[in-house]
């Protein structure tokens, strides 16, 4: 395997999928997103099957979730954000 800066590069899908050197990151998307689209239930089963096969396969699996800060501790990148997507996000006082 090529390393650039001492930072392993994969050549090939079989390096880059060594367990040694993968992890699954799964993002929590259940009510943000699956919600709103028609084959969400569908996705969760896919990613619940995919977590259970890296599992078996020793790759370690991560969770991450999206969380918004209350409206008086936002910074002004985090405003602009929730006022562009989905402005019931911001709640006034």
């Amino acid at each position: 395997m090529q390393s650039i800066h001492g930072l392993p590069i994969a050549a090939s899908l079989e390096e880059a999928c060594d367990p040694r050197r993968l992890a699954l990151l799964i993002y929590d998307m259940q009510v943000g997103i699956c919600q709103q689209v028609s084959c969400g239930s569908a996705i969760t089963e896919a990613c619940k099957r995919l977590r259970d096969r890296c599992r078996a396969a020793g790759v370690p699996v991560a969770y991450s979730r999206h969380l918004s800060l209350p409206t008086h501790w936002m910074g002004h990148f985090q405003t602009r954000m929730a006022m562009d997507g989905s402005a019931s996000m911001i709640q006034t006082r």
